[in-house]
């Protein structure tokens, strides 16, 4: 291991949304014309959704390097790291489990992991159902009492999300969001407001069937809230084959060994990371070879990975 290995900054790929908002259309580019920027692919290595980094895409980067600098066995590189910012609610929806994501090679299904970095006073989320079974929540699909059965939360900043997969769910207005998910879009729309998109003139379409068979009954999940004077070094969330996701903060100076790959993205202030300035929104490939990460400013990050059960 070394310290002097280099850090790889990832452009991002802004995606537009008719739910999206004029802050992100406003910081990054190219400026879209039509439908507002609503998502930011921070780290993406999707076919149509492909970053890059180090002049060449996430993927050929991941192929190049996986024994070296990543250090797992994935075949196909199993992050995605978004950031969503809302004008409107997203479409109620699901992501499926390891049935379907298998023979795309993600053995695990779509989990998510949401951190809300700010929200409106009013900002709500939908995380889960009431249903008793599956003809239970169809029946209330066909009849549009849909929104009875949905469990409605307020939401402040700070407060985290988990949502396995087959989880019903939806992010409100008015919010930024930092996902961490599975760097595959599969995604169930059980309800979309009858919106009408401006690219196509046409409502969104849905996908009731196939999310009927894979929501869950009961509902699981779990969620919590950052304390503000936390620790420099905070674990989030730890699902090992999954992902794992650590929050670094620094109000000056701070030193921190490094002993496996993150994909880190700066969420607030500004600062350097082996003297590279960095700003809210930056998001960089740490490598396993590293043996120490020196941080200046005030800053919050947050950091992603994936290691194998009982390997971290």
């Amino acid at each position: 291991m070394s310290a002097t290995d280099p850090i790889f900054k990832i452009t991002p790929l802004p995606q537009q949304r008719l739910w999206g908002t004029q802050r992100l259309s406003a910081q990054f580019e190219p400026k879209p014309q039509g439908d507002p920027y609503g998502e930011i692919f921070l780290c993406s290595a999707m076919t149509d959704a492909d970053c890059l980094i180090d002049g060449m895409t996430m993927t050929q980067f991941y192929q190049k390097h996986q024994q070296t600098y990543f250090g797992i066995k994935n075949t196909l590189f199993p992050l995605r790291v978004n950031l969503i910012d809302t004008a409107s609610a997203l479409s109620i929806q699901v992501h499926p489990d390891h049935r379907i994501t298998a023979p795309s090679g993600y053995p695990h299904g779509v989990h998510e992991f949401w951190l809300i970095l700010n929200s409106d006073q009013d900002s709500t989320i939908e995380l889960g159902h009431t249903a008793t079974d599956k003809a239970a929540l169809k029946a209330a699909i066909n009849d549009g009492t849909l929104s009875n059965h949905l469990l409605n939360k307020s939401v402040k900043n700070n407060e985290f999300f988990y949502l396995p997969p087959g989880t019903l769910h939806a992010i409100g207005k008015g919010l930024t969001v930092y996902e961490l998910t599975a760097n595959l879009d599969i995604t169930y729309r059980v309800y979309d407001y009858d919106r009408i998109q401006a690219s196509t003139g046409k409502k969104r379409q849905l996908h009731i069937d196939q999310a009927l068979d894979v929501i869950t009954f009961p509902q699981r999940g779990q969620s919590g809230i950052l304390d503000e004077q936390g620790a420099s070094v905070k674990v989030l969330i730890d699902q090992p084959n999954i992902f794992t996701l650590i929050q670094w903060t620094c109000d000056n100076s701070l030193t921190l060994p490094i002993d496996t790959f993150y994909v880190v993205t700066v969420v607030e202030g500004e600062g350097s990371i082996d003297s590279v300035p960095v700003k809210a929104y930056d998001t960089f490939l740490i490598p396993k070879t590293r043996s120490s990460l020196h941080i200046e400013g005030k800053l919050r990050m947050l950091a992603a990975t994936v290691h194998e059960k009982g390997s971290l």
